[in-house]
């Protein structure tokens, strides 16, 4: 009666190996991205003659480079259980963090030098955050349930909506939400490395 199960148990431990390697495909995909976003954000801080100890651009690089080294942690299965820690540690630092930023730029009311500086850190911010959405929502199995999840609040929105451009909506949307996540998720395996 055993040898009736073997073909199944041989069939799920191939599926299984074959989303691990498809994981380890996604995550060595997400860093090289990451470091290309890295060495754009370089090329175009040097290519303006910026100081490379800005904080600004420090902040960001170190961002970056927290994504890169925490790839392989990013999971809706692995986060879910230092979602809630960070959540109640955010609520009570949250009012001593809006005031401590609020004294800083009152000290330094002009962090980036130009306009065109700061939309080009907001964009690079941006785009990791997208990134890291993206290949959380896609790179895993719970990240497929967390997506169905999403996608039928989406749809639920759409309904209840009734005037503007659908498309327009639906792509507004989707890079708001999936950028949201993208930033969760990094200060969330931040959070688990230091735990």
């Amino acid at each position: 009666m055993p040898f009736l199960y073997l073909p199944d148990a041989i069939s799920l431990g191939l599926l299984l190996i074959v989303l691990d390697l498809l994981r380890r495909s996604a995550v060595a995909h997400l860093r090289q991205e990451l470091l290309g976003i890295r060495n754009g954000l370089f090329c175009y801080w040097s290519a303006n003659h910026l100081p490379l100890s800005h904080p600004d651009y420090l902040n960001v690089q170190s961002r970056i480079e927290s994504a890169v080294r925490l790839a392989h942690k990013l999971s809706p299965a692995r986060l879910f259980f230092v979602t809630r820690l960070v959540r109640k540690t955010e609520k009570q630092s949250r009012k001593r963090l809006l005031h401590a930023q609020a004294q800083e730029l009152q000290a330094r009311p002009n962090m980036a030098e130009a306009r065109r500086v700061r939309e080009k850190l907001r964009r690079i911010d941006l785009e990791t955050n997208m990134l890291l959405g993206v290949f959380l929502l896609v790179a895993s199995v719970s990240g497929w349930i967390l997506l169905l999840v999403i996608v039928a609040r989406v749809v639920f929105r759409l309904f209840s909506r009734k005037s503007g451009s659908l498309v327009d909506y639906v792509f507004d949307l989707a890079e708001r939400l999936t950028a949201r996540i993208g930033s969760r998720s990094l200060k969330t395996a931040i959070a688990s490395e230091s735990a």
